[in-house]
């Protein structure tokens, strides 16, 4: 009697590879004795039918065993931007205003109202002092609530689009959208 594995790799419906074993039995050769009976299953190969194929362990596994509370995942802080998957989006202005501050903060920060690329409407922070956007302007957002204005989940791009940079700003250009200033010429 003849005892044959085959070792082969499906593959399941999320995507994993799975080792699959293939046991078969085949008619008495000549010389064999009928009443032996077959060898163990386990035996026969499994170790190199396992080695063999490439699964690869379950995050399950490998993360939350012996684990009492599983990691999670975080909440998105700017949900519109997440949804979508997308950095930044481009959007349109429809109101710019002043929203107050919460406590113990005073002030007026600059918002404005926009409406996203995918349709949906934000208010956005206009980061540095003085800024030129109005109604219909075409404005980059990205992510990032104002710590201190309820609501405010978002920040506009400076120097992107229809939003200039901040004028005479010396430290952190980068952030505001600033050209490095020209050095003033010497001797003319």
């Amino acid at each position: 009697m003849y005892l044959t594995a085959a070792a082969t790799t499906i593959e399941l419906d999320n995507g994993r590879a799975a080792p699959q074993i293939t046991l078969a039995v085949s008619g008495v050769a000549a010389g064999d004795d009928d009443d032996s009976p077959p060898p163990p299953a386990h035996a026969i190969l499994l170790d190199d039918a396992l080695a063999a194929s490439d699964a690869e362990p379950s995050p399950a596994s490998t993360y939350s065993f012996g684990c009492r509370k599983p990691q999670r995942a975080r909440h998105a802080v700017s949900p519109a931007l997440a949804e979508t998957r997308c950095p930044q989006q481009k959007g349109v202005c429809l109101k710019v205003g002043i929203t107050r501050p919460k406590k113990p903060n005073s002030g007026e920060r600059k918002t404005a109202r926009i409406r996203l690329s995918s349709g949906r409407m934000i208010t956005a922070y206009i980061p540095g002092e003085g800024h030129n956007i109005q109604q219909h302007s075409v404005v980059l957002v990205r992510g990032g609530r104002s710590q201190d204005c309820p609501g405010v989940r978002y920040h506009l791009v400076r120097g992107a689009l229809d939003l200039g940079g901040v004028s005479n700003r010396m430290s952190s250009r980068s952030k505001y959208g600033t050209k490095k200033p020209k050095k003033a010429a010497v001797g003319a």
